[in-house]
């Protein structure tokens, strides 16, 4: 599918109130499918720029569930102190909106430590997997400094100069796509910007999430072999956004997740790899047990 627009016509549109108060939205194809498919997209994204992927699973039959994190695209912000917090917000989604039994979670980008947080904090339920998609395990102050500056900065004045802006949105899609000069790949990654730009709260994700990810990172905590074992990575081998120092530090993880270095991606491999994608997640909904 080439559009946003196309991807959601497979999707049912649901907003359910969590026990806090809180609202959370997310997207849903094939409700009554038998394997199920959760998604959690990455800070300042949406449920809109994991379609593209999202609908490759639900086209293949699968139930696929894609969310809206807490104060991104239409649910409700939370109160954030670490990630213990989304690990809750997450658990309620999926056990007490979604009343799931077994499941496999793929979070991408900052999704992914909110993934790692719930299999932290829960465990994963038996048969069920994760795919941590483009993770970022350590955040450089050359990455976190600015964004915390930026996110004092007005949301009405950002998204002029940033989220809904042409001439920036170039560099962004240079900075984040392997090969931008793929004219299907660069329509793809500007229409998610001009979808979710509106959306963005980015002061919310400066100064809320992104300091609970620093302050609690979940990739500093040992890993459980049994959840290690049931856990794959996937990551863009031209992945700038995370840089030389992540990259090295998820080969080298742990000894029992699966690691996939994707060569013609950056950080954006559910919309560069989605191939690849679809065949790591399929295959991690029916391997056995190691």
């Amino acid at each position: 599918m080439k559009t946003i627009a196309e991807c959601k016509r497979l999707f049912e549109e649901k907003t359910h109130r969590l026990s806090s108060g809180a609202s959370v939205f997310y997207r849903e194809a094939n409700p009554v499918a038998g394997r199920t498919i959760v998604v959690v997209h990455g800070l300042t994204g949406t449920s809109a720029s994991m379609l593209f992927m999202a609908a490759a699973f639900a086209k293949r039959g699968d139930r696929v569930v894609v969310l809206d994190l807490p104060g991104h695209g239409h649910s409700s912000t939370i109160p954030v102190v670490n990630m213990d917090d989304l690990a809750v917000w997450l658990h309620e989604v999926l056990h007490g909106v979604l009343r799931l039994q077994e499941f496999v979670l793929v979070g991408n980008s900052f999704g992914s430590s909110v993934c790692l947080a719930y299999a932290h904090k829960y465990g994963l339920p038996a048969n069920s997997r994760m795919v941590l998609s483009a993770p970022i395990p350590s955040i450089s102050p050359l990455l976190a400094l600015p964004d915390r500056a930026l996110s004092y900065v007005p949301g009405a004045i950002m998204k002029k100069l940033y989220y809904a802006n042409r001439l920036a949105e170039p560099f962004r899609i240079w900075y984040l796509l392997a090969n931008p000069r793929d004219k299907t790949l660069y329509g793809k990654v500007s229409d998610c910007i001009r979808t979710e730009g509106p959306l963005v709260q980015h002061r919310y994700a400066g100064r809320v999430l992104m300091p609970a990810n620093i302050r609690s990172n979940v990739f500093s905590r040992a890993l459980p072999d049994d959840i290690a074992r049931r856990t794959a990575i996937v990551f863009g081998a031209k992945d700038q956004l995370a840089g030389k120092r992540a990259r090295d530090t998820l080969r080298n993880w742990h000894p029992d997740v699966d690691v996939v270095e994707v060569d013609h991606s950056g950080h954006l491999v559910h919309i560069e790899a989605i191939d690849t994608m679809r065949g790591i997640v399929s295959y991690n909904a029916t391997m056995e047990l190691k």
